[in-house]
């Protein structure tokens, strides 16, 4: 009875394993294709970009820095920080000073919903109100490294028309050989293929479409949820939406 089980589980094993390598496969030859232009500054309409905080993080003003830096020529900066006392409040106002640039605006979470985590309803709130002519609304986490043309490259698709979500790529790299850093890197490399074929995007580097955040059917359901990126996802799927 052994061996049969055995065998069970290295078939299974096995194909999931093809599986697997063939998924990767694929997503490498995405990743290598030819990129189209990205928009020129011209081309480029407003953008917000939303950021929330709770707790301190010692690199985040690796990322404040590289927000600050990205070529996009109109955009805004939305820091959505926990609560008045809320401890990256001070890493916030350490990496911008004590005049903030006037693309910055830190905002304090003030209704926290009951029924789903802090980080939804902080992303609520903050896309309560969009300003005028926004085409593009992007997410971050707080330790997300950012490249220069970030914002840029997030933008194109929705811009162009071709997606209504532009998710950006799970890449972690660990800075030492510690096993837990093993683990999430691993982990990282398997769920990047399945999140491509899925259609998962990714909410630490994100953009979504404002009228989409601002639909009252997504919106409720980001009151219910724990996380933004698959409630985002599915909601752009079931409206026939395209993900890139």
């Amino acid at each position: 009875m052994l061996p049969v089980v055995y065998w069970g589980f290295g078939i299974v094993f096995a194909v999931l394993a093809v599986t697997h390598v063939v998924l990767t496969v694929r997503i490498v030859a995405r990743l290598l294709s030819p990129v189209a232009p990205l928009l020129t500054d011209d081309e480029a309409p407003p953008a917000l970009v939303i950021l929330c905080l709770r707790g301190g993080d010692p690199h985040l003003h690796r990322t404040l820095a590289r927000l600050s830096e990205q070529d996009y020529p109109n955009y805004r900066v939305r820091i959505m920080l926990d609560s008045p006392g809320d401890e990256a409040g001070e890493y916030v106002r350490a990496a911008l000073g004590a005049s903030p640039p006037e693309t910055f605006e830190v905002r304090t979470l003030e209704h926290r919903e009951t029924t789903c985590t802090y980080k939804m309803s902080a992303i609520l709130e903050a896309t309560r109100e969009v300003a005028p002519g926004t085409a593009v609304v992007a997410l971050l986490d707080g330790d997300s490294v950012l490249h220069t043309s970030w914002l840029r490259e997030l933008a194109t698709p929705i811009v162009r028309g071709e997606a209504e979500v532009v998710t950006g790529n799970r890449w972690y790299i660990p800075d030492r050989a510690t096993i837990p850093n093993f683990v999430r890197y691993w982990w990282s490399s398997s769920a990047l293929p399945l999140m491509y074929v899925l259609q998962f995007p990714f909410g630490g580097t994100m953009a979504v479409r404002p009228d989409l955040l601002q639909d009252e059917r997504l919106r409720d359901r980001i009151r219910h949820a724990c996380s933004e990126d698959t409630t985002i996802g599915h909601f752009a799927c079931e409206q026939r939406g395209r993900l890139q």
